[in-house]
């Protein structure tokens, strides 16, 4: 009887370590396959993926903008001269790190994840013979500064620009590979006290219509002819370059309070381009109170992202006169024009930059999941000719560069787009 009892617990035993080892794997490799699910999934704030930032945790995204220092078209405040170079060290996240320099030689490009072009306009004219032979190379990724619209770039410089080889246009554009917009508009979060009444937008608002433009003539349809034409049905009052009055920029307080006496504003764009609305619209409009007048992009666009019933679009009037005989009407209707500032009850506007501030080093920062996708080869080059950017101007045909603004496009002939 002891011997059976013995063999008996001998037995137990043996089933017993023989489970707890199975419990012991199966723990193991749930483990394993948490782990690898968390290591596929997780993204870092930018789009960096776990495994990419164990690499570069160590070594900073390096983003050189061709060009020279005092020729850059955009302000870069951030920069500063270090040993003749200018750049500057600043982290994306706690893992990602990121230098933006300067520099204009062939040997400035070595030790670059990126390129950034069209920051300095001349820089790629002048030496677009030497781009255009280097070698190309998914380690570095080459990317256009384009906020301005692909009209004015045709226009300024010759043809041959566009051969320039890229990975990505960094615009406006929704299908930019790197997109920077001018604002947008964000539903579900008002910035408004519901308490007050909408009528307050009524309130100081004793002149119809407001522009503020420095470009009179450099633009790609005839826009000042049209607001001329407009004038002759209602009082449009221009001020800065292209016309008698002043605004004061400085300080800037001064001329929101010449704005919002105003119940319209002509926030009209230089070039008719897909989806260029800049801060005419974003900026000046929306967050100065008045109702804009739009045009420049298409109409979807306004219609997808521009606040809802928020901005009259200009192509929707077959002539200036019954844009103005709207305008009246409004002007006259105080509860219809204050349905223009509902959606303010609905979201709110949101600013990247502010038209008159350099950018920050944390716009720079959504380059680093581009560069990540140009590193593991998944986006290849292509001339500046094959992107959309390039050809989405509606007085655009093909690669054509040879037109001119203003003179060849009289009013007269001229027809809004939708």
């Amino acid at each position: 009887y002891d011997s059976f009892e013995t063999l008996s617990w001998v037995y137990l035993l043996f089933v017993l370590q023989k489970w707890v080892l199975v419990v012991i794997a199966v723990c193991v490799v749930l483990q394993i396959l948490a782990f690898t699910a968390t290591k596929s999934t997780f993204l870092h704030p930018f789009g960096i993926s776990d495994d990419l930032t164990d690499t570069y945790k160590e070594n900073p995204y390096n983003v050189l903008i061709f060009g020279a220092k005092e020729h850059l078209s955009q302000r870069l405040d951030f920069l500063e001269e270090t040993g003749g170079v200018w750049k500057h060290e600043f982290s994306c996240d706690e893992d990602t790190k990121m230098v933006v320099s300067v520099g204009k030689n062939k040997t400035d490009f070595s030790d670059q994840d990126a390129v950034v072009f069209n920051m300095d306009e001349a820089a790629v004219v002048r030496d677009i013979t030497m781009l255009v032979s280097m070698p190309a190379s998914h380690n570095q990724a080459w990317i256009y500064y384009g906020m301005e619209p692909a009209a004015r770039l045709r226009w300024l410089f010759k043809a041959d620009s566009g051969s320039l080889p890229l990975h990505g246009v960094w615009s406006f554009r929704r299908d930019a590979e790197v997109q920077m917009r001018y604002g947008y508009f964000v539903a579900g979060e008002s910035a408004t006290n519901d308490s007050q009444p909408m009528d307050r937008w009524l309130r100081g608002k004793t002149k119809l219509v407001a522009w503020i433009v420095r470009n009179c003539y450099t633009t790609f349809w005839p826009r000042y002819e049209y607001v001329a034409s407009l004038q002759k049905h209602i009082a449009v009052d221009i001020y800065g370059a292209c016309g008698p009055l002043f605004c004061p920029f400085e300080p800037r307080s001064e001329c929101i309070k010449i704005l919002k006496q105003y119940k319209f504003y002509l926030a009209l764009e230089s070039a008719e381009c897909d989806d260029y609305a800049t801060e005419k619209l974003w900026e000046t409009a929306y967050t100065y109170g008045l109702v804009p007048v739009v045009y420049g992009a298409q109409r979807e666009f306004y219609a997808k992202e521009a606040p809802p019933n928020s901005y009259i679009f200009a192509g929707d009037f077959n002539s200036t006169k019954q844009l103005a005989d709207f305008l009246l009407y409004l002007d006259q209707s105080p509860m219809q024009y204050a349905k223009y500032f509902d959606w303010r009850q609905t979201g709110h506007i949101e600013l990247p930059k502010m038209a008159d501030h350099s950018l920050s080093p944390a716009l720079f920062c959504p380059l680093v999941p581009f560069i990540d996708k140009v590193k593991s080869g998944k986006i290849a080059k292509r001339t500046l000719f094959e992107h959309p950017y390039y050809i989405s101007c509606a007085v655009l045909k093909g690669r054509d560069a040879t037109f001119r603004p203003k003179l060849r496009w009289k009013l007269r002939r001229w027809k809004p787009r939708g």
